[in-house]
């Protein structure tokens, strides 16, 4: 009875109860190296909003990058659709308490620029876990975990296509580990010198391998930079406890 009556007390105060409600953003910065910055994209879930195009959250179907080509900019594909561009991109909460969203956004470096910086929020307790990635013939040039990092430094004008995949968890409280977060992370990713790993404990037997599936480098990981200076450019694999991961060294 008591449960019954708060519920017309707050009915007729014209509230509802806070439960059931789950609404998140992020806004995604950039700022090229020639001081250009863009700054106008947002992506998240609404309690409201669908997979597809929503024109009541600011989500809009734009026929070119907006901003004159090739100057900075960053547009999503909505639900990964190529031909469905916006700022803003929000995806429906399902009923489970902990879901995954992939979003999709590509990005014009500006026509003298040679990198761009990608900032966000900090990110809290509603995501178990976000990544952001390159999309580029299947080789990962670089992953970020976007909860331990709010930036990352891109280099690659040819992979100008990011992926984001994030695990919301409802609760706010814990965190699901998925298995996503037992690969071996690369950073910096191309890289000139030296390398770091994330995800790769000390001690265990680390090797590397070149295109050819020759084995360049054999050592134990320190928990240190890894030197690659005296590798030749090219793509490379490492490899420990049958997990693989791929980085590209640069000249």
């Amino acid at each position: 009875m008591k449960k019954i009556f708060m519920i017309i007390i707050l009915s007729v105060f014209g509230l509802t109860p806070a439960f059931g409600q789950f609404n998140w953003e992020t806004n995604i910065r950039l700022e090229n190296n020639i001081g250009q910055k863009f700054n106008i994209n947002y992506l998240g879930v609404k309690q409201n909003a669908t997979d597809g195009l929503d024109f009541n959250l600011g989500e809009e179907d734009l026929p070119t990058i907006p901003v004159p080509d090739p100057e900075l900019s960053a547009v999503f594909y909505i639900n990964n659709d190529v031909n469905t561009w916006s700022y803003r991109e929000y995806r429906a909460v399902p009923d489970s308490n902990n879901f995954k969203k992939i979003y999709t956004f590509a990005i014009e470096y500006g026509s003298s620029a040679t990198t761009v910086d990608v900032t966000w929020d900090h990110i809290g307790t509603e995501v178990d876990s976000a990544y952001i990635e390159d999309i580029y013939e299947d080789i990962f040039i670089y992953k970020v975990d976007m909860k331990k990092n709010q930036s990352v430094h891109l280099t690659n004008h040819a992979a100008n296509l990011q992926k984001i995949t994030i695990w919301y968890n409802k609760s706010g409280t814990g965190v699901v580990e998925n298995s996503e977060k037992n690969d071996i992370f690369v950073y910096p990713n191309p890289a000139e010198d030296n390398i770091l790993l994330e995800n790769a404990s000390m001690g265990e037997n680390l090797k590397i391998y070149n295109q050819l599936g020759i084995c360049v480098l054999d050592t134990n990981y320190l928990g240190e930079k890894i030197n690659i200076s005296k590798l030749d450019a090219g793509l490379y694999f490492i490899k420990s406890n049958n997990r693989l991961s791929k980085f590209i060294k640069l000249w």
